[in-house]
């Protein structure tokens, strides 16, 4: 009897666990939703850029991802550790902007059939994480290179993401809020005198031609 009684405790409790993951797993990213596509290719006339957040300081904050022009965003995604996400971009010039404590930008210069890998590095900011866009070389021999182990091995880890409609219904709930960090980021991005961290850009030493 005691033997039967333990047995249904310890399943009652498997299962319990079990419902609590499954429950994690639903809500971790309730913006977004999985990628339909495992293995993208820039589509005919595209770039393609890949957004990689690794983990890292602030996994429990949200970093939400933009296409930001002089004049508007586009919401791209929002996005935890883990998770790795890729934009079909037209070639040409484009401007990214990640949002956190403070917005960041990254200026782009893009090339039809490349790709280019971006990774979302946490650092520590004001009240929650702040968020850096870093390039990643093409050629091997530096930290941020796509060949590098911790990159490879973070890569490998995170889930594809992709757009989902609850994305749109989120951004028009934030958007004057965010519309309003673009200007005021902008402002100071494109300030000569601003040196708070390195205005980086993404262009052909970025370029492959195959994912790491």
């Amino acid at each position: 009897m005691f033997h039967r009684c333990l047995a249904a405790v310890l399943v009652a409790v498997l299962m319990t666990a079990s419902a609590a993951q499954t429950a994690a797993a639903a809500i971790r990213n309730p913006i977004m939703r999985a990628a339909a596509e495992q293995d993208p290719k820039p589509a005919d006339g595209k770039a393609m850029v890949v957004f990689l957040r690794p983990s890292g300081y602030g996994n429990i904050v949200a970093a939400s991802l933009f296409v930001a022009s002089d004049d508007a965003l586009v919401p791209l995604a929002v996005i935890y550790h883990h998770e790795k996400i890729a934009v079909q971009m037209d070639p040409g010039t484009h401007r990214f902007m990640v949002n956190g404590s403070k917005v960041m930008f990254l200026d782009a210069e893009l090339e039809a059939g490349k790709t280019y890998y971006v990774q979302l590095r946490s650092e520590i900011g004001p009240g929650k994480a702040k968020f850096a866009l870093i390039p990643m070389q093409a050629a091997p021999g530096s930290m941020d290179s796509i060949h590098a182990q911790k990159f490879s091995e973070a890569f490998g880890k995170a889930e594809w993401i992709e757009h989902a409609p609850t994305l749109d219904a989120w951004f028009a709930q934030h958007k004057v809020e965010l519309e309003q960090r673009r200007v005021d980021g902008l402002r100071l991005w494109l300030d000569p005198e601003w040196k708070e961290a390195p205005r980086r850009k993404l262009g052909a030493a970025h370029a492959v031609s195959l994912a790491p």
